[in-house]
């Protein structure tokens, strides 16, 4: 019976055995080898994967196919220039102010609305500039007897009523009075009737009416009755 060899012992028994010598490959110096032995190392290891086999050989095709899919740079879309011209917002324009009417119509318009102080000035000075204007010098004259009533009805029977100062007099400085008023005021002795006032007082007669009627609504001036 055929003795079995012997098993190596001591520190050399678990060591492998060295391998095979691999055989040397060629050196490739070529760009256009160097690029086909790449692709078929590449063709080789994805081999069950790919059902079309690449081509063996067109290396430098391959190449170019590889830089043209590289992504090149997103390039920007060129910015649309409008070609409108550009409209700027018109400047606001002068205001207009709104004309005046002439004055015969405001003279009737004043009269219309009951202003017979506002009609009895324009009418003034339409007879400044034509004295024969004959609807201003018929506006002037229904505008005094109208406001001759209105004034005589505040204060009362004009020969009848006696004004009288109601304020102390160191306090008269004090008054909001133009010098009309005042020249008016110191007309007023507590013995004198507005007829009287109105004959001396020099001023067209509506005038110092009109302000004899303003101090009586500011309480400048008190009225009481003439003594009989």
């Amino acid at each position: 019976m055929a003795k079995e060899p012997s098993k190596p012992q001591g520190p050399d028994a678990r060591r492998t055995p060295p391998a095979a010598p691999r055989p040397t490959a060629p050196t490739l110096t070529d760009a256009a080898e160097l690029e086909e032995a790449r692709l078929r190392s590449i063709d080789e290891g994805d081999a069950p994967r790919r059902s079309t086999p690449r081509p063996a050989s067109g290396g430098r095709a391959s190449s170019a196919l590889s830089l043209v899919n590289v992504r090149a740079p997103s390039v920007p879309a060129p910015t649309t220039i409008s070609t409108k011209p550009t409209v700027s917002p018109a400047a606001p324009g002068p205001t207009l102010k709104p004309a005046e009417a002439p004055p015969e119509q405001d003279m009737t318009d004043r009269l219309a609305l009951g202003d017979f102080t506002g009609a009895l000035l324009v009418a003034e000075r339409l007879l400044e500039r034509d004295p024969e204007h004959r609807a201003a010098r018929e506006t002037a004259d229904t505008c005094r007897t109208t406001l001759r009533k209105m004034y005589a009805a505040r204060i009362g029977p004009l020969d009848q009523v006696v004004p009288t100062v109601a304020v102390a007099r160191e306090q008269m400085r004090w008054l909001s009075i133009d010098h009309r008023a005042g020249f008016v005021l110191s007309l007023v002795d507590g013995v004198s009737t507005v007829e009287m006032i109105l004959d001396v007082s020099g001023m067209p007669e509506l005038d110092a009416l009109r302000i004899l009627a303003e101090l009586v609504q500011q309480r400048i001036i008190a009225l009481k009755w003439r003594a009989t």
